[in-house]
C-alpha cells in the first residue's frame, strides 16, 4: 500500500512538473492578435469614465487626471 501511495505521489509530482514547464509566464513570443476586440472602441462609446479626463490621441489612450477607466464588458483570461 505504501508503494502504490508513494507511486502516486512521484507521478502526480511528475506531471504537475511538466505541465508547468510547457507554461511561460511571460509569454516568449507575441500572440496573434490580429482576430482579437479591442478593449475600448476609439470614441470610448463602450467605457464608464469621467466625462473630459479619458481621450484617444493618435491612437493612444491618455487622461488628462489620474481618474480609472472601465470596460462595460466583463473579460476572463486577457491579456493587457
Amino acid at each position: 500500500m505504501k508503494f502504490l501511495k508513494l507511486t502516486f505521489l512521484v507521478l502526480s509530482a511528475s506531471f504537475l512538473f511538466s505541465f508547468q514547464q510547457k507554461i511561460t509566464f511571460p509569454p516568449t513570443v507575441h500572440p496573434e492578435t490580429s482576430s482579437w476586440d479591442h478593449l475600448f472602441a476609439n470614441d470610448l462609446s463602450n467605457a464608464i469614465y469621467p466625462k473630459g479626463i479619458w481621450s484617444f490621441e493618435d491612437g493612444i489612450l491618455t487622461a488628462t487626471k489620474d481618474q480609472a477607466i472601465w470596460s462595460e464588458k466583463d473579460y476572463n483570461n486577457f491579456v493587457l
